[in-house]
């Protein structure tokens, strides 16, 4: 069995840092649009094209105790990201009803590619919290987004935890803070208020960097850019780079690929 399938990318906007600790985590699709071809060959058990260990180990045990037990194959194969949301698309019937028992059994960069899977087959903005599952939020933003972003893995929790043992007493405040910018940033895409969102992504950078998430060079790329909303650095998980959101006949910056923000998900190619 064969599908072609288009597949928007999704980003994290809000939180990503944070994704273990129980706090809120944005993302969201944008116009960048990844076209792939999956079959299925039946087999004795699931097997998946998952390159991630923890993803795969995951999935392939939750997929054959399902009684999911095809041979996977996606092209293009090296991306994690288009190889997951793929088979998600595809084994929809099998882990619908099991959304948070799969995100508690990741964590880091491995939770973050099934969440930026999750997104990419809803679309639009949704908000995350680990042990609760997922909510879709109805809103859309008049702007542009600019994105520089690599695949690489970035993990925050050697620092995170050492933040934890050295400021006990200021740990769960600074947690419940930043949860709430990301609720905040929720509440501005439901009103269309970019101008707010975008405050709130450079607030959530300049914390960051107080809190070692990012480095000084990292923030300083993106500092001096003119007539803006506002950009902050993506500081952990399966990508890494900067986003600014910005007016939608904001001009072309650098090296940063201009695209919108999309409410559709994965579509299948006729």
């Amino acid at each position: 069995m064969k599908s072609k399938l288009r597949i928007p990318f999704s980003i994290p906007i809000l939180g990503e840092a944070f994704i273990d600790t129980n706090n809120p985590t944005l993302f969201s699709t944008i116009s960048f649009i990844r076209e792939v071809e999956i079959s299925l060959n039946s087999f004795h058990r699931a097997s998946l094209p998952i390159f991630d260990k923890f993803i795969k180990k995951v999935m392939e045990k939750y997929l054959t105790e399902k009684g999911f037990c095809f041979e996977v194959n996606v092209i293009p194969s090296n991306d994690d990201f288009l190889s997951l949301t793929s088979i998600l698309y595809s084994a929809y019937e099998f882990f619908k009803d099991d959304i948070i028992d799969l995100m508690d059994k990741l964590h880091g960069a491995s939770l973050i590619t099934l969440m930026r899977a999750l997104t990419s087959l809803s679309g639009g903005f949704v908000i995350f919290r680990k042990s609760e599952g997922a909510i879709s939020i109805d809103g859309s933003l008049d702007s542009a987004i600019l994105i520089n972003i690599k695949n690489r893995r970035k993990f925050s929790n050697k620092i995170l935890k050492r933040l934890a043992n050295d400021f006990p007493e200021l740990y769960q405040p600074i947690l419940h803070t930043i949860g709430h910018l990301t609720i905040e940033g929720g509440k501005a895409i439901r009103r269309g208020d970019f101008e707010k969102l975008g405050r709130l992504l450079s607030i959530e950078s300049g914390l960051s960097l107080t809190l070692g998430l990012i480095k000084p060079k990292e923030l300083l790329k993106i500092s001096k850019i003119k007539n803006i909303y506002g950009a902050k650095v993506i500081s952990a998980g399966d990508i890494v780079g900067h986003i600014i959101l910005t007016p939608k006949d904001f001009s072309q910056y650098g090296a940063f690929q201009k695209y919108y923000f999309i409410d559709h998900g994965v579509t299948e190619i006729e």
